[in-house]
């Protein structure tokens, strides 16, 4: 089993992000694809985020990503509605956090 690892960074336009998946398994195409790297079993990428491990079988490519960080936010959901062309009730309460 053939192990590459890569530094992988991602840019907006205007500022450097911390991940882009559809970039990554784009990126990693092209090298698996045209740049011969079908024969690898494994591509490990650095991001800042970790390392993201992608396993290559056939002409298929499965990512790993890491577990991702999330925190609590506090929404108020008139502005939220309003942002979203709702109402109030529109929106789903069963999925608030307590």
């Amino acid at each position: 089993m053939i192990k590459q690892t890569f530094e992988f960074v991602f840019f907006t336009p205007s500022n450097e992000i911390d991940f882009c998946g559809h970039t990554t398994l784009g990126s990693t195409w092209i090298l698996v694809s045209e740049y011969g790297w079908g024969e690898k079993e494994t591509i490990r990428l650095e991001t800042i985020i970790g390392i993201i491990s992608l396993e290559i079988a056939d002409e298929n490519l499965m990512m790993t990503q890491v577990k991702p960080k999330v925190k609590d936010i506090e929404l108020n959901l008139d502005t939220v509605s309003t942002l979203m062309g709702l109402s109030v009730e529109d929106i789903d309460r069963s999925i608030q956090s307590s």
